[in-house]
């Protein structure tokens, strides 16, 4: 089990506002003989959204990883790397 300084109404909120954003939702489960049960999430919503942003986390990535290979290098030809590709990072 996770524990977080999150109270139960903290966390009932989170979830409502995910449901209102359609990032997930809610499935109200019911048994026969014990009535309400816990609720099951269906989290599709999720998972397309992370689906549609993911590139951009791939690009930064890439970016990231040409940064810290032009800051590796020794002298002035790297120092000049890293300025060029923080000025095209900053266009």
């Amino acid at each position: 089990m996770v524990t977080t300084d999150w109270s139960d109404c903290q966390v009932q909120r989170y979830l409502a506002d995910l449901e209102a954003m359609g990032l997930i939702r809610r499935i109200e489960r019911r048994s026969s003989h014990r009535g309400k049960i816990s609720n099951e999430y269906d989290l599709q919503g999720l998972v397309d959204k992370f689906a549609e942003i993911e590139p951009d986390f791939r690009e930064a990535g890439e970016h990231a990883r040409q940064v810290r290979k032009a800051a590796a290098r020794p002298g002035l030809k790297g120092r000049r790397q890293i300025a060029k590709v923080a000025k095209a990072a900053g266009a």
